[in-house]
């Protein structure tokens, strides 16, 4: 857990700070799938480019609506992810334990490296009817 924390420290100074930070260069192409419940748990499959940029020091973090995926790494490569989606913290969401709708959070993907750190984003829909 701390050095999850560490990590995520480091990461987020590279990310401010860090001259050579390229936002980006990781690529998804889809989703899948692109929806869940709000309780979490879901299985997701993101597809895409550059998920992996090798070497020992490679980390990454997936986010859903702001909370860590987490991801499972058995499954990963430099063109999969599989992460399981964690519960809904919107508003939304959050305003009634019988809600029904559905709200669409932001999915981004960080890879870092010791050369800088490269991101992407699209998006996964929340729906309260699951």
């Amino acid at each position: 857990m701390i050095n999850s924390i560490i990590f995520f420290i480091c990461f987020i100074f590279q990310l401010i700070y860090a001259q050579n930070t390229r936002l980006g260069y990781t690529v998804i192409s889809s989703i899948t799938p692109s929806f869940g419940s709000v309780e979490g748990g879901t299985w997701i499959t993101i597809l895409g480019a550059n998920f992996q940029s090798g070497g020992m020091f490679t980390n990454r973090l997936i986010f859903i609506g702001g909370q860590i995926c987490k991801e499972i790494p058995y499954f990963t490569t430099s063109q999969r992810i599989i992460c399981v989606a964690p519960p809904c913290v919107d508003p939304a969401c959050l305003s009634d334990p019988t809600w029904q709708g559905s709200v669409t959070v932001s999915l981004n993907v960080y890879v870092q490296d010791v050369e800088a750190v490269y991101g992407t984003s699209s998006t996964f829909t929340y729906h309260g009817s699951y």
